[in-house]
């Protein structure tokens, strides 16, 4: 007996659950397609194995071979299949590597530059997803030279497209004896992210520094060099992958 809720199309039921089809079984491929339209080739997937992950990889070359000889059963398929390449793309997308906050280190800079440690640190966010490294910086007005945040806030984001990044540093800053023993400091690290703003490889880029406490920054730094690759792989094979099938 189906766990379907009663008066839920089964179109409704597995629309709901395509961004997670990297997880399907064939038999939930075989049911998401026969709920688009292709009912009587639900054996041909469980035969073929088709699971998910493999179904976005279908051609159309694939498609003729499993016995898909009716042009709008092709058509059909193709559709159905660019949804769930659609949702592959956006998945790999927005699909969160890492995330953190600035490291703002506890020394005699920070005592008396936040109206005496009376205003507490307003830290910069910081977000690594599959295809943007997402840095906001917060702004808190002076008085007379201190910050404070009883003045007034304000933030600036920055999206950066992995795909555009040039380079990746890693540098760092280690505190000072005071710091070190009065106030516990382990020294902060810079992860420098250079981003080429033409788009063309020569023009002049733009500095973005994440910064961190020190030992995090080389992993949260192969993550981002790991990330700009996967997404430049992607805009090297392109987009049209989905035409394709």
């Amino acid at each position: 007996m189906s766990g379907r809720a009663p008066n839920v199309p089964a179109r409704q039921e597995m629309t709901r659950d395509t961004d997670q089809f990297e997880t399907w079984t064939p038999s939930d491929v075989a049911s998401y397609f026969a709920a688009n339209g292709l009912p009587e080739y639900r054996k041909v997937f469980l035969e073929h194995k088709i699971t998910g992950q493999l179904s976005v990889l279908l051609m159309d070359a694939d498609l003729k071979e499993m016995g898909f000889r009716i042009v709008g059963d092709r058509l059909r398929m193709k559709a159905a299949l660019r949804k769930l390449k659609f949702q592959a793309r956006k998945a790999v997308r927005t699909h969160e590597i890492w995330s953190g906050v600035e490291y703002i280190p506890k020394n005699c800079t920070w005592i008396f530059g936040q109206c005496c440690g009376a205003c507490a640190a307003y830290p910069a966010m910081y977000k690594v997803t599959g295809s943007h490294v997402r840095v906001i910086e917060n702004q808190v007005d002076r008085c007379f030279g201190l910050k404070c945040r009883c003045l007034g806030t304000s933030h600036r984001t920055n999206n950066i497209d992995l795909s555009m990044v040039k380079d990746v540093d890693l540098s760092g800053v280690d505190p000072g004896p005071f710091e070190r023993f009065c106030c516990c400091d382990s020294g902060t690290d810079l992860i420098t992210i250079a981003v080429d703003d033409a788009g063309s490889g020569h023009g002049d880029a733009s500095i973005n520094v994440i910064v961190v406490q020190h030992g995090q920054g080389k992993r949260i730094a192969d993550l981002i060099i790991d990330a700009r690759e996967e997404a430049t792989l992607r805009d090297a094979r392109g987009g049209g992958h989905a035409d394709k099938a």
